[in-house]
């Protein structure tokens, strides 16, 4: 079968290339003629930012300069906030599967979560697994993803996005190279899926926008072994689908 895989963009990298480091409003001026460009940037709490821009002669402010600086700050925001959404859905062509591990240490036990999206952020398939603990976080992570994809070769899907929080365990997938760490083994055999699918691919994302698979993980304590909701999730979270989305 045909096989693809690429890298996608991180919201790491995203916001790495942000031209602001700092938390305190920051402002700059170029002189263009006789006119006097001014613009603003704030840093939003948590990340993105919000850009407002003022135009007038020698400096002074008119309405329709005001008007004008309202219009630009509000693209800004309204791209800072997008920016800073939750969940991103994937192409029409795909679905985005979302993975993440959870460790309940006072029962030695750890959770694995994962949901499958569509491009509306309709749920196709939602699971949550109770597991013994294994040694390190990292196993974990290592152990919610391979849960993925066997998700997804059991319900037969073609086309995925694979994401997760964890850089490292996305990293090794992504890597040609084979793993030597203790999840290797894991890593490996996910690599031996590839062919299974049309196309599948790897993408990390901050856990802000990984909250759904996250709270499947930490619902995994509440059930015996493993559980799958067919187009849905627990009744429980609902509020995070609705808030994920953005």
């Amino acid at each position: 079968m045909p096989f693809c895989r690429h890298e996608l963009p991180t919201d790491t990298e995203t916001i790495a290339a942000a031209p602001v480091e700092s938390t305190t409003a920051a402002a700059a001026a170029v002189q263009n003629g006789s006119e006097n460009i001014g613009l603003t940037i704030w840093r939003l709490s948590g990340s993105g930012f919000a850009v407002g821009s003022f135009l007038g002669p020698e400096g002074e402010l008119g309405s329709e300069s005001f008007r004008w600086c309202i219009r630009k700050w509000m693209v800004g925001l309204t791209m800072a906030l997008r920016q800073n959404a939750s969940w991103s859905p994937p192409p029409s062509t795909s679905l985005k599967i979302n993975f993440d591990g959870a460790v309940f240490r006072e029962s030695d036990e750890a959770g694995l979560g994962v949901v499958v999206r569509d491009h509306q952020g309709r749920v196709m398939a939602s699971m949550s697994e109770k597991t013994r603990l294994p040694s390190s976080l990292d196993d974990v992570e290592a152990m919610a993803v391979v849960r993925a994809i066997s998700f997804a070769l059991e319900l037969h899907l073609p086309s995925v996005i694979v994401e997760g929080d964890s850089e490292l365990i996305i990293s090794a997938l992504r890597s040609e190279e084979e793993s030597f760490t203790s999840f290797g083994h894991l890593i490996s055999f996910i690599k031996q899926s590839f062919g299974s699918f049309s196309c599948i691919s790897f993408s990390h994302t901050r856990r802000s926008s990984n909250s759904l698979a996250h709270n499947l993980a930490q619902y995994a304590r509440h059930v015996d072994a493993l559980t799958v909701w067919m187009e849905d999730i627990p009744p429980q979270l609902h509020h995070v689908l609705v808030t994920d989305f953005g």
